[in-house]
């Protein structure tokens, strides 16, 4: 049997997270899309979401994938329900 360390579970789970899935494309097109429709550079998206600046391109670049939180903030920011940030 596999045995994993707690170093070695964050690292595979480090890579899994930072890494461009088709979702996360998918996802990250559709929040730019959004962002662009909605008029925000990413600076002024950032500071509306409550996150920097550099994360909102790593998302829309489809290189992270954002925690619950980070959605519901993202959906809040541009006045939509969660459900429509998946309309893709």
């Amino acid at each position: 049997m596999l045995s994993l360390d707690r170093c070695s579970i964050d690292s595979i789970f480090c890579i899994f997270a930072n890494m461009k899935t088709d979702v996360n494309i998918a996802f990250g097109k559709r929040v730019a899309e959004l962002r662009k429709n909605a008029g925000y550079s990413q600076e002024q998206f950032a500071f509306k979401c409550d996150v920097d600046r550099t994360y909102i391109g790593t998302i829309e670049r489809g290189e992270k994938s954002p925690t619950l939180n980070t959605i519901v903030k993202i959906a809040n920011a541009l006045g939509i329900s969660k459900s429509e940030l998946f309309d893709y």
